[in-house]
């Protein structure tokens, strides 16, 4: 199976559970709310969220461009693989509007959660989504974080696991906190994975490595710089 094939089905999975999840989003909610998860396991969540937020990406895109010269046009990559899918999630909320979980505890069913859309709502409805309480679908956090990790992925192959660790960490904080249903994060790390491709896939042929002369490269860097040229 290629790659492409793969990663398409990754997107077509996500999406699947997110729908899966909406028979469960509020009951899960509510239990998210009323403190379920252990107070250490939140606080891990918590401290995840940074992974999913301009200023964590941020800190990450500086040292890689300080202490790895070869790979920063690749960063690059990936700050604009993140960039991509928050705007993407952020166009979503604006098209379709729903209730963030900590604004609905007392909504009876799922389908209420979903109150409108920029296409229907009226110029009341309009001036009421400026609230931050009806951009629930789907979860910019998620889909960043996840675009972010696959890139990383990309230039580390080896951290591939651990970078999608961390968004699952991102993703785990927005459900724990309120800000999102279960569906929600589900549908934003789909966001992710089709953004994170479709930009690696135009922009990665033109980043291979380029040598630094003030560095040796390194065994990793050179099958990189090989992988890159194959693919290219």
């Amino acid at each position: 199976m290629s790659d492409q094939r793969q990663r398409l089905l990754v997107i077509l999975g996500l999406i699947v559970l997110g729908l899966a999840c909406l028979p469960i989003d509020l009951a899960m909610s509510r239990w998210f709310l009323q403190g379920g998860l252990p107070g250490e396991i939140r606080s891990i969540f918590h401290r995840g969220e940074v992974f999913g937020h301009g200023y964590g990406v941020l800190a990450v895109v500086i040292t890689i461009y300080l202490v790895n010269p070869q790979r920063r046009r690749q960063v690059g990559v990936a700050a604009a693989s993140f960039a991509v899918a928050g705007l993407t999630a952020n166009v979503l909320k604006i098209q379709f509007w729903r209730v963030r979980p900590y604004a609905g505890v007392s909504i009876p069913e799922v389908r209420d959660t979903f109150v409108g859309s920029f296409w229907t709502g009226s110029s009341r409805d309009l001036v009421e989504f400026s609230n931050n309480a009806l951009r629930s679908f789907p979860s910019g956090h998620t889909a960043g974080a996840v675009a972010f990790a696959y890139a990383l992925g990309r230039m580390y192959p080896q951290g591939r696991g651990w970078f999608m660790l961390l968004a699952a960490l991102c993703a785990g904080n927005r459900v724990d906190g309120g800000a999102h249903f279960l569906s929600d994060v589900f549908w934003g790390a789909a966001v992710g994975m089709l953004a994170s491709t479709w930009v690696t896939d135009r922009m990665w042929s033109r980043v291979e490595l380029r040598p630094d002369s003030s560095q040796p490269p390194t065994l990793q860097d050179v099958e990189t710089c090989t992988n890159d040229r194959r693919a290219a």
